[in-house]
């Protein structure tokens, strides 16, 4: 019955312009969804650690805005880890900025994050840019399609389950792809 609340939980709120947070009733440690699920378990920031824990042992705690979610997760040192193909990419966006990989050249890019907290869209997003406006990018929340479904359409990686749907533009060139949240 928990398992079904949850994931109905999960539903409503993904519709939401936030990040879930989860409580386990057990021990009243708090955690943050970090947007993947893998069977019938999900990634949660608890503490400063990103574990997997079980569906069932959460129940919903609330939401943060885009700009709580970004400052907890950049305050914690996590960072976006970004990836696609056509050709072959891999990107990690901090803080500091992003770093971007393709075709074994590394290429690093000082970027600012924008969070719209007006925009009461069916999901949450922000955007990234470089200052000399040569790098451009959309990190989008698709919250979930089904439970059986991977819901980036775009995932490539051992990270089949990822939540979050990326675009960038790099120099007038144009990629897409999936990320996760992941440690620096």
């Amino acid at each position: 019955m928990k398992s079904l609340l949850f994931m109905a939980a999960l539903l409503v709120s993904a519709n939401a312009v936030a990040q879930e947070q989860f409580i386990d009733p057990i021990t009243n440690v708090e955690s943050l969804f970090l947007g993947s699920i893998h069977d019938d378990q999900v990634k949660v920031l608890e503490y400063n650690n990103i574990l997997l824990k079980d569906k069932s042992s959460l129940v919903e705690g609330g939401v943060l805005s885009g700009k709580q979610f970004i400052n907890r997760i950049f305050s914690r040192r996590l960072n976006f880890e970004l990836e696609g193909q056509e050709p072959f990419w891999q990107a990690k966006l901090s803080k500091s900025g992003l770093v971007f990989t393709v075709a074994d050249k590394v290429q690093r890019y000082q970027t600012a994050i924008i969070i719209n907290e007006q925009d009461n869209g069916s999901g949450y997003y922000f955007t990234f840019r470089s200052p000399k406006d040569n790098v451009f990018g959309v990190v989008n929340y698709l919250g979930l399609r089904s439970a059986n479904q991977p819901v980036c359409e775009y995932n490539i990686g051992a990270e089949d389950d990822s939540l979050y749907e990326v675009y960038l533009q790099i120099n007038g060139r144009n990629y897409r792809g999936c990320a996760t949240v992941n440690n620096l």
